[in-house]
């Protein structure tokens, strides 16, 4: 069954073209969300491909916590639907309940998928502890002051900025991530260390 769509102000005619629509949707996320610099170029070949891909999924129809996660499965060449599929449940705040911001509880699986235990015969990192604590630590002292709170309805508030102000949680989130695991030694494109590249 095909999950419901989602409205955008992106015509998905446009979005896939690269045409005018996408780069004016890029640009007034960019200026949501305090970012700088071009885009897309007149060729059409400048532009922030991370930004972009993340753009992408949520037109897509993906939550924060699935963006994450599909980032990373990517950069290592990986397609895990079932993994995907679960991270759903984090989604508006820990099952659409308004809860725990589902990019908090989606970046702290994106580090256990690369600390945690995931076999018999692996360890669990033990820095992992500290990672997820120096995460909260950021989101909170972050989103919490920006935004009255972490949780999902704390972030969203009366919907009016939903997109400006998911679009920014995720995006600076899936880069702190990357620089705590990067501080640790994992390398986002290889994986766990010892765990067959599946």
């Amino acid at each position: 069954m095909a999950p419901p769509e989602r409205s955008s102000p992106v015509p998905s005619s446009m979005f896939f073209t690269g045409g005018d629509g996408l780069r004016h949707y890029a640009r007034s996320f960019l200026q949501a969300t305090g970012k700088r610099g071009r885009v897309i170029d007149k060729e059409g070949k400048s532009m922030d491909q991370t930004l972009m891909r993340m753009l992408e999924l949520d037109y897509n129809g993906y939550y924060c916590s699935q963006i994450l996660m599909i980032m990373v499965l990517e950069a290592q060449g990986k397609h895990n639907p079932d993994l995907i599929s679960a991270l759903g449940g984090l989604a508006n705040g820990s099952g659409f309940t308004g809860g725990f911001c589902g990019c908090l509880t989606g970046a702290a699986c994106l580090l256990a998928l690369f600390a945690g235990k995931g076999s018999d015969d692996e360890y669990e990192d033990e820095r992992l502890m500290h990672m997820t604590r120096d995460l909260e630590g950021w989101f909170e002292k972050t989103f919490g002051s920006r935004f009255g709170g972490v949780t999902c309805q704390a972030i969203v508030g009366d919907r009016s900025e939903v997109r400006q102000r998911c679009g920014s949680v995720v995006a600076e989130t899936y880069h702190k991530v990357l620089e705590i695991l990067a501080a640790s030694g994992y390398d986002i494109t290889a994986g766990r260390p010892g765990r067959e590249n599946g």
